[in-house]
């Protein structure tokens, strides 16, 4: 039988030992550290730290199989744009996911911070790495041919 401080050393980074389950501790650090750091290359600028965590908040319950990517770009107006990359053609529930999304966001930041929010809904078949991360991604799916 192993202990469970023994135990706690074999867990990811971030994660401890609760009543015999696996817990997020630090979910927001470690998602951070491994989406973002991947795609680097694929930032063409850095949105605020504040702007991720209420994007990663707003799209709890809205992420679903066929996103491949989110990204999203903020400009000096204080306009936020939020584009869903999907691997089939847009349907209506896209939409009203993304508009989820965009009230989340508006919700949580006020119109001080984020003055005026647009969407778009996107198919397309290019591979991960060409396609356009505005600012940044702040969802990808994992895909083998990048």
């Amino acid at each position: 039988m192993i202990s469970e401080s023994r135990l706690a050393l074999m867990l990811p980074l971030g994660y401890r030992l609760n009543m015999a389950r696996f817990i997020p501790e630090r979910m927001v650090r470690i998602s951070y550290r491994l989406t973002l750091p991947l795609l680097e290359n694929k930032m063409k600028k850095s949105i605020p730290d504040w702007l991720v965590l209420a994007m990663w908040r707003a799209l709890l319950g809205e992420i679903y199989p066929s996103i491949r990517a989110i990204a999203v770009k903020f400009d000096e107006d204080s306009c936020l744009l939020i584009r869903y990359y999907l691997d089939r053609e847009p349907i209506e529930m896209d939409e009203e996911s993304l508009e989820v999304v965009a009230t989340n966001v508006s919700a949580s930041t006020g119109q001080q911070l984020v003055a005026r929010i647009e969407i778009d809904c996107q198919f397309t078949r290019v591979p991960f790495g060409a396609l356009d991360a505005l600012d940044c991604f702040v969802y990808c799916r994992r895909e083998y041919d990048l």
